[in-house]
């Protein structure tokens, strides 16, 4: 019997397909990070788009720019799991 005839097997590989065009990589976001991190452009490519707007608005004013810095720097520990936090949801998504 063709195992691609199998609806579940089609089903899980159209998932994975749909996962593996869709996912976020980590190499990305450190590049939006390191060009654009100041504006939030890297929380933007990880869906985190209240944090991204909050981050590119602080940046505006010379106060929220020394905030936005800090932010800038604690980003870099944060993105790998952000990243792992964003897969797992688009994971979900398209299981549903």
């Amino acid at each position: 019997m063709n195992s691609l005839a199998d609806p579940s097997i089609r089903r899980d590989m159209q998932a994975n397909l749909a996962f593996e065009a869709r996912k976020k990589s980590v190499a990305g976001a450190y590049v939006l990070w390191l060009f654009l991190g100041l504006l939030g452009a890297h929380r933007f490519y990880l869906g985190r788009t209240g944090s991204a707007v909050i981050m590119f608005l602080l940046s505006l004013s010379v106060v929220g720019l020394v905030v936005t810095v800090v932010w800038f720097v604690v980003d870099a520990f944060l993105i790998p799991r952000l990243t792992e936090d964003r897969n797992e949801e688009i994971r979900y998504l398209i299981s549903i």
